[in-house]
Order: C-alpha cells, then sequence, then structure tokens
C-alpha cells in the first residue's frame, strides 16, 4: 500500500508530507483548492507523461516522492527482484521518485534509475487509479474486455492466446508474401540457372586461375626457359665449349684450395674458408634444381594452347559478370547456393502454407479456451455488478455481459465483449453507451470497479471523484461500498460528497492560500473537531450555523459507528 507521498515545488504545491493509512482515506477541498494536482504528482509517480509547466513557478525542478509498503504483494517484490531494483535490506519497501526539470524528467526505483516503461509495469502491480473520466471509457468495447480480463484469473490464457496470434500472423505473412513473389522469384530462379549453366561448363576452381595463367608463362617461354637453364648450368658446373674458360664450380674449387692452403699461417681466415665451402655446396645444389627443372619441360604445343582457350574462357565470364577472372570461383559457389536456397523450406510455398494452417489452428484452440474463461467468468461479474448497482440506488437495474464472436480475429481472442444494462421495469437489455446517463454510468462503473478491486486484491486503490452525479441516499451507500472495500484494500478517494467524505477512516483537507506573491496548496490530515467543520462546510457552504455543524457531527458520528461496529 502507499505510505507516505511527499510533494515538492509541483505546480502550487510548495511542500507537502501526506502519512497514508492501510484503510480509507477521503479527500476533499474546495474547487479549484487543489485535489486535481496531488492526483496528478501520485500519477507522475506512476509513470505519467511529465511537463514542464509542472514545476512551481520560480523553481528549477519539482520531486515527487511515493513510498510503499509491499508487505504480502507478492508480484511486486518478485518484479522489482527481477529487475534487480528491489532493496536487499527492506524487501518489504520501495521508494518511487520522479524528478522533472525543464530540460526532462528523471525517474527512479529505490535509488536506481529507470525507465518510464519499467516504471509504469511496477506501478501496475502497486496501485490502481479510476479517474473520474473512467465511466466515459466504459462505453468502449476494448475496455469492456480489459476489464472482464482484470476480473478474471486467465492471464496465461490471454498471453498464450496472444503469442499464437503473432505466430498465425508472421507464418501468414511469409506465406502470402511468397505467393504474391512467385512470378518474380521464377524468373529469378531461371536467370540464375542460365548463369549456373555457363559457369558449370567452365566449372571454376578455387586458385585455379593464378595456377592457369603461371602455367601459360610457363609453356609459352619454354624455348627461352630451356635456353637459358642450359646456359646458367654451363655456367655454374659444365662446360660452355669455349677453350680456355672455367665454370664457376672449377673457380670456387681453385679459390678454397688456395684459402687453405695459407689457414696455418693465418687462422682468421679460417671463416673465408667456411664460406666459400657453402658457396660451392649451395652452387652445385642450384645447378641440380636448374638442371631438373630443364629436364622436366616438355615442349608441347597442346598443352600451351588448351591452357590459352582455357584463360580465355575465364576472362570472358569475368568480363560478362563485371568481376576479376579469380572471383569466379566464389561466384559459381555463391550462385549454386542462392539456386538451392529456392527449394528450401523458406521458399517452398505449401511448407509456409501448412505452417500458417498449423498456426492458425493452435491460436483458434488457445482463443476459444479464452472465450470459455471469459463465459464463465461474465456470468459471476454481471452477478456482482447487478448487485452492486442495485445498492447504488438502481433498484431495478439489470446487468449482463454479451459475448458474442468477433467480426475478426486479434490477439485478444475472438471475442466481441458487450456490457449491456436494463435500468427500468420493462426495458430491454441495451448497449450501456446507449442506455446509462452521466451518473448512471458513473454508478456502474464504481460498482464494476469495486467488484473488481474485491477480486484482483490490488493493494490499493484511488477512486477520483467517482461519485460525479450521485447524492441523497446514494451518497451513502457509496461511501459505505468504499469503507467496506477498505476492509482489504487501501482506498484513496477524491470527493465532494460529506456522506462519503464521512465514511473515511482518515480526512485529508486540501486548502490553497494567496498571497500578493505566490498561490499555494497545503495538505491537511484533519482532527475529528476539523473532520466536523469540514464536513459542514460540504454540506451547508461557506456559512458554518450550528444546525449543520450539528448534523455534520451525527453524520460522522453514525458513519464512524459503523467502522469501528
Amino acid at each position: 500500500m502507499l505510505e507516505r507521498l511527499h510533494i515538492k515545488d509541483f505546480v502550487i504545491i510548495d511542500r507537502a508530507q501526506i502519512e497514508l493509512h492501510g484503510a480509507l482515506n477521503t479527500i476533499t477541498g474546495e474547487t479549484g483548492a487543489g485535489k486535481s494536482i496531488m492526483l496528478d504528482a501520485l500519477l507522475l509517480c506512476l509513470g505519467a507523461k511529465a511537463e514542464a509547466g509542472q514545476i512551481r513557478a520560480g523553481q528549477k525542478e519539482a520531486v515527487i516522492t511515493a513510498e510503499f509498503s509491499l508487505g504480502d504483494n507478492n508480484s511486486a517484490q518478485a518484479w522489482l527482484s527481477e529487475a534487480s531494483l528491489d532493496d536487499p535490506d527492506d524487501p518489504e519497501h520501495c521508494i518511487i521518485r520522479r524528478v522533472l526539470r525543464e530540460s526532462g524528467s528523471k525517474a527512479y526505483i529505490n535509488g536506481q534509475a529507470v525507465t518510464l516503461q519499467q516504471l509504469k509495469a511496477l506501478s501496475e502491480q502497486l496501485m490502481y487509479i479510476h479517474s473520474q473520466h473512467e465511466h466515459q471509457r466504459l462505453t468502449k468495447s476494448a475496455y469492456q474486455r480489459e476489464l472482464l480480463d482484470a476480473y478474471t484469473d486467465h492471464k496465461p490464457l490471454l498471453e498464450a492466446c496472444q503469442s499464437h496470434y503473432q505466430q498465425w500472423q508472421e507464418a501468414n505473412d511469409k506465406f502470402i508474401a511468397l505467393r504474391d513473389q512467385q512470378s518474380e522469384l521464377a524468373q529469378q530462379k531461371n536467370f540464375i540457372e542460365f548463369q549456373l549453366q555457363e559457369l558449370e561448363q567452365l566449372n571454376p576452381e578455387a586458385d585455379e586461375f593464378e595456377t592457369l595463367e603461371e602455367q601459360f608463362k610457363q609453356l609459352s617461354h619454354s624455348e627461352e626457359i630451356l635456353a637459358n637453364c642450359q646456359q646458367a648450368s654451363q655456367w655454374l658446373t659444365g662446360d660452355d665449349g669455349s677453350s680456355g674458360n672455367q665454370n664457376a664450380e672449377q673457380i670456387l674449387n681453385q679459390a678454397q684450395r688456395a684459402i687453405e692452403s695459407i689457414i696455418k699461417f693465418a687462422p682468421r681466415l679460417k671463416e673465408s674458408a667456411d664460406v666459400l665451402d657453402s658457396a660451392l655446396i649451395n652452387l652445385q645444389e642450384a645447378s641440380q634444381q636448374i638442371e631438373e627443372y630443364a629436364s622436366s619441360l616438355e615442349l608441347d604445343p597442346a598443352e600451351l594452347e588448351a591452357a590459352e582457350s582455357r584463360l580465355n574462357s575465364y576472362n570472358r565470364l569475368a568480363r560478362k559478370h563485371g568481376i576479376q577472372a579469380e572471383e569466379l570461383s566464389a561466384l559459381f559457389e555463391r550462385l549454386k547456393t542462392e539456386y538451392s536456397a529456392f527449394d528450401s523450406p523458406e521458399n517452398d510455398l505449401a511448407s509456409l502454407e501448412k505452417s500458417a494452417k498449423k498456426s492458425k489452428s493452435a491460436y483458434l484452440s488457445s482463443a476459444k479456451q479464452l472465450s470459455q474463461s471469459r463465459q464463465k467468468a461474465a456470468t459471476q461479474l454481471a452477478t456482482q455488478v447487478e448487485a452492486q448497482v442495485r445498492q447504488l440506488g438502481m433498484v431495478n437495474g439489470q446487468f449482463q455481459i454479451q459475448i458474442s464472436e468477433a467480426t475478426l480475429p486479434s490477439a485478444f481472442g475472438i471475442d466481441n465483449i458487450e456490457f449491456q444494462v436494463s435500468l427500468n421495469p420493462g426495458q430491454p437489455l441495451r448497449p450501456l453507451g446507449k442506455t446509462a446517463s452521466g451518473g448512471e454510468l458513473s454508478r456502474i462503473s464504481l460498482a464494476i470497479q469495486v467488484v473488481a478491486a474485491e477480486k484482483t486484491h490490488m493493494p490499493s486503490v484511488c477512486f477520483d471523484e467517482v461519485d460525479v452525479g450521485i447524492g441523497g441516499g446514494v451518497a451513502e451507500v457509496v461511501g459505505e461500498l468504499l469503507q467496506n472495500l477498505s476492509r482489504h484494500t487501501q482506498i484513496l478517494c477524491i470527493t465532494h460528497l460529506p456522506q462519503v467524505a464521512a465514511h473515511g477512516h482518515i480526512h485529508w483537507l486540501v486548502r490553497k492560500s494567496q498571497t500578493q506573491e505566490a498561490t499555494q496548496t497545503q495538505v491537511q490530515a484533519l482532527s475529528r473537531q476539523q473532520r466536523i467543520e469540514e464536513l459542514a462546510r460540504m454540506m451547508g457552504g461557506l456559512t458554518l450555523t450550528e444546525q449543520t455543524l450539528a448534523h455534520a457531527q451525527e453524520m460522522l458520528d453514525q458513519f464512524q459507528q459503523k467502522t469501528h461496529g
């Protein structure tokens, strides 16, 4: 429940500290005193949109802090723990703070910065606010469905229905998209098939083009290579046919013998002798490699022609595709992959159609289960609401929830929800928005919220002037309803009716004061005598007579006796 609400520099509130109780808290004040401002501050703490104009004139920021006792609120505690926003030292309490500045607003849960989405998600576990315009929403079918679902404990069924609906829509969208693209896909497939036929004739392999280029260079210059190899071999180790000339091996041998003959006199030349020895060995190995390479050369014109032809094929296809010849192999593999993808399950129209039908079947199954749960809950909710409506002065009131098949399925199921009422004898049941007046709608809305609050066990509920259009004995019934509801749910009720205010376990007065410099609003918990005076003001206006004061005292004693009785 909400334990404290602290407001600083918000609109015309300088500072307000409100210590709330876990029963019925009634809030009154003259029109324009600022009751709605206090509610707006609470709404901000629960995730409402902030505006720079809400900062009190002359101040840089507004701060609203709400402290909640979680107690048996296991869902809120679980949410905080899962989001790592709980207070390990005090897991049964939660502090929400909202700071407004001209540059924007920030929200905090237990001192940690959070998004508005997170704040709203937590707020749904903490408090429900029934605004004075709630009855206007009550005529909307979507809101009627929300109320019925909130009353019914079938959240898993609703979530399953929404999940299956999304899966069905995704599968159906894929099927429709592929079906509409069949002609285009067929053209793409034929074009890729044509490209593959050309490439399959060439059958390019990775690194083949580079190997072909090397082979072609060798074959086209084989005579020159062979002649030069023979010449090099003769210079290194053989006889080039010139009399008196020595080859490199002979010269190195002579140099090596000359150095070795004097090493004993010049030991420092030992290193030079070793170098000449290594050079001689390397020379002999090079000569052998050259001879082996030369002997492997074959002057084959047919092989040269074949290499040249394949290189020409590579270059021709490369120009056609606008790529380098060495990239043909990668293109070939990519096109084969793209072509095979046409036969994958994702591009199989029959497979996608089967998947869409299967998803639809799963959706309809979950939607029917949801519908059955709603039918059962609708009967229970209608019975309880009708009883409450009759207590609220509409003694002949009938209330029914009609569930019919929706024109189109949706994520919320296959049901069309319609609240129907008959408020006069002999009058047929008709849609709520076409039958009830504003005051009647307000009372019906209150009846639904009271029943829903008892069912859902929301820790805190705030009613904002739910008694609009209500007076006399009905107002007393409203106060008694709220008082009974407050036995297991904390109630905050902003009211203009003394019969409702007198039922409160604690009475708060919102008062506005004005000076030449500023306008301020204060929130004050009233003593017994102050309550009597406020009730008298609500009953009789600004002038308090002994008669109105006595009447107010009698009313307070009577309704408080019910509280303690």
